[in-house]
């Protein structure tokens, strides 16, 4: 799961397209390199499959209160949930606003996750995205 980023180009492109910044290319890169798939969390969108077209928004997470922040999350994990297979784990390559909801839910239903990149600065995060291995390991 990689959040979206502010940085976007004007004009509809595939959602992994959409977003210019770095953290999010950098993440978009390990992800493909990486897992078997993943996904994009939009603040506007929700869960959004990386090749599907969506246009400019702005929108983001860290503008919301709580209560609509944890209604997004019980949107993404409804869409989510029956994409998962009995043994998928998943990797958030995301913010805390983007977990905080989630990550719940996740262990209430008991699904496997983590997140790498947890308390790291977006320095140290393109610092840790751009070794070359695989960040779970």
């Amino acid at each position: 799961m990689i959040s979206c980023a502010s940085s976007k180009k004007k004009e509809p492109a595939k959602a992994k397209e959409l977003y210019c910044s770095s953290l999010f290319i950098k993440s978009k890169e390990h992800a493909e390199k990486y897992f078997d798939e993943y996904f994009i969390l939009s603040a506007k969108h929700g869960l959004v499959d990386p090749d599907k077209i969506i246009g400019y928004y702005d929108k983001t997470l860290n503008k919301m209160l709580a209560g609509e922040r944890k209604k997004w999350a019980k949107n993404v994990f409804k869409s989510l949930k029956p994409l998962l297979g009995k043994d998928d784990k998943i990797v958030f390559l995301a913010g805390k606003r983007y977990r905080e909801f989630l990550e719940k839910m996740l262990d209430e239903n008991g699904i496997s996750h983590e997140a790498p990149l947890k308390n790291l600065r977006i320095g140290e995060q393109l610092q840790r995205l751009c070794v070359p291995k695989k960040l779970t390991e």
